[in-house]
Protein backbone atom coordinates (compact mmCIF):
# COMPACT_ATOMS: atom_id res chain seq x y z
CA UNK A 1 0.00 0.00 0.00
CA UNK A 2 1.67 3.18 -1.09
CA UNK A 3 -0.27 5.53 1.19
CA UNK A 4 0.47 3.58 4.39
CA UNK A 5 -3.22 2.94 5.04
CA UNK A 6 -5.23 -0.25 4.78
CA UNK A 7 -4.64 -3.80 5.81
CA UNK A 8 -1.45 -5.75 5.22
CA UNK A 9 -1.66 -9.54 4.99
CA UNK A 10 0.76 -12.44 4.93
CA UNK A 11 0.50 -16.19 4.39
CA UNK A 12 3.29 -18.39 5.72
CA UNK A 13 3.75 -21.99 4.58
CA UNK A 14 6.21 -23.89 6.77
CA UNK A 15 7.12 -27.50 5.95
CA UNK A 16 7.21 -29.49 9.21
CA UNK A 17 7.11 -33.07 7.95
CA UNK A 18 5.12 -35.57 9.96
CA UNK A 19 5.17 -33.22 12.98
CA UNK A 20 2.97 -30.59 11.32
CA UNK A 21 -0.10 -31.45 13.39
CA UNK A 22 1.82 -31.41 16.65
CA UNK A 23 3.57 -28.16 15.74
CA UNK A 24 0.27 -26.50 14.90
CA UNK A 25 -1.28 -27.67 18.18
CA UNK A 26 1.64 -26.19 20.12
CA UNK A 27 1.76 -22.81 18.37
CA UNK A 28 -2.01 -22.34 18.13
CA UNK A 29 -2.32 -21.74 21.88
CA UNK A 30 0.10 -18.82 21.78
CA UNK A 31 -1.23 -17.14 18.64
CA UNK A 32 -4.96 -16.90 19.27
CA UNK A 33 -6.24 -13.55 18.07
CA UNK A 34 -3.05 -12.70 16.22
CA UNK A 35 -2.58 -15.36 13.57
CA UNK A 36 -4.73 -18.20 12.26
CA UNK A 37 -3.05 -21.48 11.41
CA UNK A 38 -4.00 -24.89 10.11
CA UNK A 39 -2.34 -27.98 8.65
CA UNK A 40 -2.26 -28.97 4.99
CA UNK A 41 -0.51 -32.32 4.72
CA UNK A 42 2.95 -31.85 6.23
CA UNK A 43 2.78 -28.05 6.11
CA UNK A 44 1.62 -25.55 8.71
CA UNK A 45 -0.16 -22.68 6.95
CA UNK A 46 -0.55 -19.43 8.86
CA UNK A 47 -2.42 -16.29 7.87
CA UNK A 48 -2.21 -12.91 9.56
CA UNK A 49 -3.23 -9.37 8.83
CA UNK A 50 -2.68 -6.02 10.51
CA UNK A 51 -3.23 -2.36 9.77
CA UNK A 52 0.44 -1.66 10.47
CA UNK A 53 3.25 -3.35 8.52
CA UNK A 54 5.58 -3.39 11.52
CA UNK A 55 2.98 -5.22 13.60
CA UNK A 56 2.49 -7.77 10.83
CA UNK A 57 6.24 -8.39 10.55
CA UNK A 58 6.57 -8.86 14.33
CA UNK A 59 3.64 -11.28 14.32
CA UNK A 60 5.20 -13.33 11.51
CA UNK A 61 8.59 -13.30 13.25
CA UNK A 62 7.05 -14.46 16.54
CA UNK A 63 5.17 -17.25 14.76
CA UNK A 64 8.30 -18.50 13.01
CA UNK A 65 10.21 -18.45 16.31
CA UNK A 66 7.43 -20.46 17.98
CA UNK A 67 7.50 -23.03 15.17
CA UNK A 68 11.28 -23.37 15.56
CA UNK A 69 10.92 -23.96 19.31
CA UNK A 70 8.12 -26.48 18.76
CA UNK A 71 10.20 -28.42 16.23
CA UNK A 72 13.24 -28.39 18.54
CA UNK A 73 11.13 -29.63 21.44
CA UNK A 74 9.63 -32.44 19.37
CA UNK A 75 13.10 -33.50 18.21
CA UNK A 76 14.48 -33.40 21.77
CA UNK A 77 11.60 -35.58 22.95
CA UNK A 78 12.56 -38.19 20.38
CA UNK A 79 10.12 -37.21 17.67
CA UNK A 80 11.17 -37.11 14.05
CA UNK A 81 9.64 -34.13 12.28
Amino acid sequence: MSDGEGVYSIVLRIACGSAAGRVNDIVSMDNEGYIESHVEGETVVAEASASNLGTLLRTADDFIACVEVALSTIRAAGGNP
